[in-house]
């Protein structure tokens, strides 16, 4: 089950240090690369990304500590721990140190019992990534469909626009909302207003533990959002299609167990169900 929590409000801050600390040292982290690469078929590219460091609760408002991070930090530790099974049959050499390593500081411990607790975890990279949904006012949502081409949660049923929150975001009041309006563009050709988007809470799937930022944005038709879809730089690179559902149509969706949904999709999918 995913552990998740909410808040009315959230802003950022900027930690110049990472706490990040791999368990078996960073020398542990490419030959984990190259496991996952093996199990997975992807080849995977370290790009830049941010952690979240910790958060600050005052009622119902949150602080997030965000520091730069990288997507081997990713890859080397919940990438592993969401293929741990294949993993344990595959692992060869320094491969294997390195696993036994993750695997030993994971197991002791114990199973996270919830978001502030993954946060407080420095074996684990805390990546912040972005589950945008975009509504309409009929209540209608646009859902996509992820490509079998890309390395996490390849021919999912997924939310509207997902994806890393990345340093360049930093620069602005929230990178959670930076992040929404670019990855927007980038995957939808469209321009979404920064006034529309609501940062809700963090969910962590059970499997792959990462910190992803629940985000609704609020649009007046979701047919406007996707009139220049196929113009988008990203779209057809992360997605197969994309369905627009009511409410109903959702609950249908969620309920139908022949559809695979990302952990983050469905956590939030739910929600919006009800």
């Amino acid at each position: 089950m995913a552990l998740e929590l909410t808040f009315d409000r959230c802003s950022c801050e900027l930690v110049a240090n990472s706490g990040f600390s791999p368990a078996g040292g960073r020398e542990s982290q490419m030959p984990l690369v190259c496991l996952m690469e093996r199990i997975t078929g992807a080849r995977y590219t370290n790009g830049h990304c941010v952690r979240i460091e910790g958060i600050r609760l005052d009622g119902s408002d949150a602080t997030l500590g965000l520091s730069e991070a990288s997507f081997f930090d990713l890859v080397s530790t919940n990438i592993v721990l969401m293929n741990v099974d294949k993993a344990l049959d595959e692992a060869v050499g320094p491969e294997r140190d390195a696993l036994e390593a993750l695997l030993l500081e994971h197991r002791s411990c114990g199973e996270p019992a919830s978001v502030e607790d993954v946060l407080s975890r420095s074996y684990l990279s805390n990546v912040l990534a972005v589950s945008c949904l975009i509504v309409d006012d009929a209540h209608r949502c646009l859902l996509t469909r992820r490509s079998t081409r890309v390395g996490i949660g390849g021919g999912h049923l997924s939310v509207s626009v997902t994806g890393s929150v990345e340093p360049v975001d930093l620069n602005s009041e929230n990178p959670i909302v930076a992040c929404c309006v670019r990855e927007c563009a980038e995957e939808l050709a469209f321009d979404l207003p920064a006034e529309s988007v609501r940062v809700s809470g963090i969910v962590c799937g059970e499997r792959k533990l990462q910190p992803i930022a629940l985000v609704t944005a609020r649009v007046n038709s979701v047919e406007r959002v996707v009139e220049r879809v196929d113009s988008a730089a990203d779209f057809a690179l992360e997605n197969s299609g994309y369905v627009i559902c009511s409410r109903e149509e959702l609950r249908k969706l969620l309920d139908d167990t022949s559809i695979t949904i990302t952990e983050a999709g469905r956590a939030q999918l739910e929600g919006v169900a009800l």
